[in-house]
């Protein structure tokens, strides 16, 4: 037969686990905003372990039962004390115990009165049956324990099952009884505890487990707690000294390991779950906690003290003054913490190791009221750092390796906290605070004091009092994706000297005052996150801190978009800031070395960009600020500022605007080059501007030794300059400036250049001369001559002559270069015979028409064109030479038809016809 004990889950719990299960959904679907989704990671992925817990493999064992009434004679009807027939049973499996005998003590129905402890040895099982109740009847002492055999380590007791039965305390019956556990093992090993009911504790534990591995406690019940101790129901022990856990000697500081806590029920008592106790350098290792449930309690459900390996997962914690503690010191360290006994100090100290390696996951947690230390919360880290104890040596006892992921916490007070802890992650958890109580009046959401390099990504966190996630003195942390709304003070607060974190991606909505801040000589930087109707600032940069914001959206704030105040500094850069109810950015209160550059900010009710109150080392350079309800830019009680590149539009004060006492500084002009040089301009180009509402001055020189005085302003980055003399050399220089109040100030002057104006030669240049018409005299057409795009102007830059220029052919212009100019250029135009006029006549015999044509002394003959369509098409020619002759017959037409003519005049020049220009055309009908 074998017996898996940590395999089977109890029947008497599937209702529970389906209330539970309720609660857990109940709690998703009311706190989870539309469109947040979590991410999937499971419990191996989060943490390294493999825990067991107990395992009964009873192949090859011989299987004796015994029944406490039937063989033993127990009392089952809760008339007379029966402890003694009980153990009668357990003394005889105690006899089997290592001859191969696994013994099985059966309880059957009923009450039964004990008046000592129930001591149980190796190889047994006690099995109640449904209905069995055992009350406790003495002042002192357990109801059930393992023999104290004297043997240390996991050795001294071991395969123990105990399953079913009601273990009633009975403190009603018996209320001034001394502290007491109801049920105590230590020093053993492969324990299952299951399907019991430990009911009424006074100021001591239901369970208590110590030196003890291959654990499993499943599907019990803990009910019932009185008195002023803060105790847990189950409770692991280290085996120290007799104050830990007295009456199991030796105490050789075995732990516990390989503990498996799950579908268990905790209901109505002070606190669930854990230790209160540690040796220093030992620790409790490779523990699961799952599926259990915690409702009503006074206190925390679970209080960790140096565990390593442990998972705590699938948990629903319910109405309970707080809910997970996990521990590496205690602010009372002699209270809590033992130094070892089986090593020195100095051993102790060489072995501390803060990595617990464990994982927090999957949890529903709904706290509200206030543990033992006045503080609610769903899951808190705690470390401390010892100084000058005079026992536990110096040491900084801090809390690592911890991840909590995927849990559900909604409180009236803090959701997480973290308590000098390092290089540990909070992931994908939905954190809730619920508005109710003096609890919920003065806390944080999610806390960070004195943490390091921890990893708080994609959560969820709402409705807190004050931030939705606070880091004080606490450095080199990451908050990325996570979305925070609806909290009483800032989204995301970076306080009191902590350096190095990084908020990015983050989105943060309606936070009562600032979406980010970072305060208190602190440092961080703000990346790419989205900030949406902040109560006041959307990203704050204070006192003494220094942020670097890029990439960020800051919407809709009812004050400023982005702030740097009282000597803070940093740079704001390729931020989007819009309609901020105040200035887009403000820079104030002593601030120093801050950048703001490549942002882009739109309708801010005030000023795109303040600078004020004694501000200083402040450059806006590159920014782009439209539609401000002042000043695009405003430099104001005595503050300085540099301004170089932004772009200023549809602000309805100025573009820039300053304060008598403050100053602005703006760019020296760079890039001042020529463009082009003809022999009328010179044309300069330049860069370097404060706005693009700025103006430049150009100034000239003429020679090394003379003196500059202005020749223009323009509003672009070139210019042209007019007509100069040739082989000169002149010298520019340039400065923007910005009209400010009426009056200009000014930025530094460029570097000088020079350009020499010297002659250029016509040759170069484009000649334009159009063709003529013979007049019988010599003909001087205009001509236009550029050089490039600019026009040469005649007896200034050049001179013309012609020949050839009277008789019908071809005639010559020459341009000779003149002033600026040297060189010639020759280009040849026609001069073509006059232009015809005729008159056509047909005759009576239908076969003919008569022309006449303008007898011209000019040429060598006539052509007479015609045809039967007025487009000539397939036209044909009556040629007539000489210049006299200036009458001819077409002949060979045909009658009753309709002929267009049309005549010019020709010139033949060696073996060459110059035509001049057609007549009108005549329509004749014969």
């Amino acid at each position: 037969m074998n017996i898996k004990g940590n395999r089977i889950i109890s029947e008497k719990n599937v209702f529970r686990r389906i209330a539970a299960l309720l609660t857990t959904l109940l709690l998703v679907i009311t706190v989870i905003p539309e469109g947040f989704s979590t991410a999937i990671t499971s419990v191996a992925e989060a943490a390294d372990t493999a825990v067991t817990g107990a395992y009964f493999d009873t192949d090859g064992m011989k299987i004796v039962t015994y029944n406490v009434v039937n063989d033993f004679g127990a009392d089952n009807t809760g008339n007379a004390m029966t402890g003694k027939q009980i153990q009668q049973a357990l003394d005889a499996a105690q006899e089997n115990s290592g001859q191969g005998i696994f013994t099985k003590v059966v309880i059957p129905k009923g009450t039964y009165l004990i008046s000592s402890a129930l001591v149980v040895y190796s190889d047994t099982w006690i099995y109640c049956e449904e209905g069995v109740e055992i009350k406790r009847c003495i002042s002192y002492g357990p109801m059930l324990r393992c023999d104290n055999n004297g043997i240390g380590g996991y050795d001294g007791v071991k395969n123990v099952i105990v399953e079913g039965g009601l273990w009633n305390g009975n403190t009603d019956q018996w209320p001034n009884t001394a502290d007491f556990s109801n049920i105590r093992f230590a020093h053993c090993r492969n324990i299952l505890l299951r399907d019991m009911h430990v009911k009424n504790n006074e100021n001591g534990h239901h369970m208590e487990i110590g030196g003890a591995a291959d654990v499993t406690i499943e599907g019990c019940t803990f009910t019932g707690y009185t008195g002023y101790r803060k105790k847990e129901a189950i409770q692991l022990d280290c085996m120290n000294n007799s104050r830990v856990f007295a009456g199991y000697a030796p105490f050789d500081d075995t732990s516990c390991e390989n503990v498996v806590i799950k579908n268990n029920l905790f209901s109505g008592i002070c606190r669930g779950l854990g230790s209160h106790s540690a040796t220093l350098g030992i620790y409790y290792t490779d523990i699961l906690i799952e599926d259990n449930v915690f409702e009503n309690l006074d206190d925390m459900a679970m209080i960790m003290y140096n565990y390593k390996n442990c998972t705590i997962t699938n948990n629903t914690i319910t109405n309970c003054a707080s809910g997970i503690e996990f521990k590496a010191m205690s602010s009372l360290p002699n209270n809590n913490f033992n130094p070892p006994v089986v090593k020195s100090m100095e051993e102790a100290v060489d072995g501390f190791d803060d990595d617990a390696n464990s994982v927090i996951s999957s949890n529903t947690i709904s706290v509200s009221g206030d543990d033992e230390y006045g503080i609610t919360s769903g899951i808190r880290l705690t470390g401390y750092e010892v100084k000058d104890n005079g026992v536990i040596p110096d040491y900084n006892f801090r809390v690592a390796g911890v991840k909590i992921v995927e849990n559900r916490i909604e409180s009236n007070g803090t959701t997480i906290a973290l308590n000098d802890a390092e290089n540990c992650s909070i992931e994908s958890n939905i954190l809730v605070t619920k508005q109710d109580g003096v609890n919920y009046k003065d806390k944080n959401g999610l806390t960070l004091n004195e943490c390091d390099n921890i990893k708080i990504t994609d959560n969820y966190i709402s409705g807190s009092a004050r931030n939705g996630a606070s880091l004080t003195d606490s450095s080199g942390n990451t908050l990325e994706n996570n979305t925070i709304e609806n909290v009483g003070m800032n989204g995301i607060n970076i306080y009191n000297g902590s350096e190095n974190n990084s908020a990015s991606s983050n989105s943060v909505n309606s936070a009562k005052k600032h979406g980010i801040a970072v305060a208190a000589n602190s440092s961080a930087v703000i990346k790419s996150n989205s900030i949406s109707k902040a109560g006041d600032t959307g990203i704050l940069i204070y006192n003494g801190s220094k942020g670097e914001c890029s990439g960020n959206k800051v919407k809709n704030a009812v004050g400023h978009g982005i702030v740097f105040s009282k000597n803070a500094s940093g740079k704001a850069t390729s931020n989007t800031v819009s309609g901020a109810g105040k200035h887009g950015v403000l820079v104030t209160d002593h601030c120093g070395s801050v950048a703001l550059s490549s942002n882009k900010i739109s309708n801010s009710k005030q000023n795109g960009v303040c600078v004020s109150n004694y501000s200083s080392s402040v450059s806006v350079n590159s920014n782009s600020i439209s539609g401000s309800g002042k000043s695009g830019i405003s430099v104001s009680s005595r503050s300085k500022a540099s301004l170089k590149d932004n772009a200023v539009n549809g602000s309805k004060s100025a573009a820039v605007s300053k304060s008598a006492d403050s100053s602005i500084s703006l760019p020296r002009v760079s890039g001042l080059s020529v463009n082009s040089v003809n022999n009328t301009d010179i044309q300069i180009s330049f860069s370097g501007r404060s706005t693009n509402k700025c103006g430049y001055e150009i100034y000239r020189k003429t020679g090394a030794k003379g003196k500059y005085s202005i020749v223009g302003t323009t509003a672009k980055g070139k210019f042209t300059d007019g007509f100069f003399k040739a082989n000169t050399d002149y010298y520019y220089k340039v400065r923007c400036y910005e009209t400010v109040s009426g009056k200009r100030v000014y930025g530094g002057y460029s570097a000088e250049i020079k350009v020499r104006f010297a002659k250029r030669s016509v040759k170069k240049a484009s000649v334009k001369v159009s063709d003529q018409v013979w007049t019988g005299k010599a003909l001087k057409p205009a001509v236009t001559v550029k050089d490039g795009n600019v026009t040469l102007k005649k007896d200034r830059d050049y001179t013309v002559s012609y020949s050839a220029n009277k008789g019908i052919g071809t005639a010559k212009v020459t341009v000779t270069g003149k002033g600026s100019y040297t060189g010639k250029i020759t280009k040849t135009f026609k001069i073509n015979p006059q232009g015809q006029s005729i008159s056509a006549k047909g005759d009576k015999s239908g076969k003919k028409i008569a022309v006449t044509l303008a007898k011209h002394s000019s040429n060598s003959g006539y052509q007479v064109s015609y045809a039967d369509n007025s487009g000539f098409k397939n036209s044909k020619s009556l040629w007539l030479s000489g210049n006299s002759k200036n009458k001819g017959t077409i002949k060979g037409l045909k009658s009753k038809k309709t002929y267009y003519v049309k005549a010019r005049d020709y010139k033949t020049i060696g073996k060459t016809k110059v035509y001049g220009k057609w007549s009108a055309v005549k329509k004749v009908s014969i």
